[in-house]
């Protein structure tokens, strides 16, 4: 596969906002005390894990050099996470239903992007994502619904 500087740059952004994802879920289980909630968070961030290895792979896959870590991005996650403590959790769990819907459309356009070259793996792989993060916008839509405002 020839090398695109585009679509690296743009899963390297993805792969950003992924490790992003892994720490606000961290620190927002720090500022809860709604064991359910704290659960979902960590099943989120245990599953961001893998999203990041996979996402990893397809900068590696495609001739470049994923990112290990992004120290900003956990920052700036623990920095949003600082909301919840004295207001509410519901103000950072809306920003995160919002950046997985929208992560969830980029691997949907990743996908069709890979299937109209005809790369049928790396298709399935970002359809894969695109669900993972359709799955984790909805449990956080379900909270955001949930928790007065």
């Amino acid at each position: 596969m020839e090398r695109d500087e585009a679509l690296l740059a743009e899963l390297r952004d993805a792969l950003l906002a992924e490790f992003g994802a892994r720490a606000i879920y961290k620190a927002l289980a720090r500022y809860t005390h709604d064991e359910a909630l704290i659960d979902m968070l960590v099943e989120l961030r245990h599953e961001q894990d893998g999203v990041i290895a996979r996402v990893q792979a397809l900068v590696k896959e495609l001739g470049g050099r994923p990112k290990r870590k992004s120290l900003r991005r956990i920052v700036l996650a623990n920095l949003l996470a600082l909301w919840a403590w004295p207001i509410s959790v519901r103000l950072p769990l809306r920003v995160c239903t919002d950046a997985e819907e929208t992560r969830a459309r980029w691997y949907g356009h990743f996908q069709e992007h890979f299937s109209a070259l005809g790369h049928g793996r790396l298709a399935a792989e970002c359809h894969d994502l695109h669900l993972i993060k359709a799955r984790h916008a909805r449990s956080l839509q379900t909270w955001t619904d949930y928790l007065p405002s």
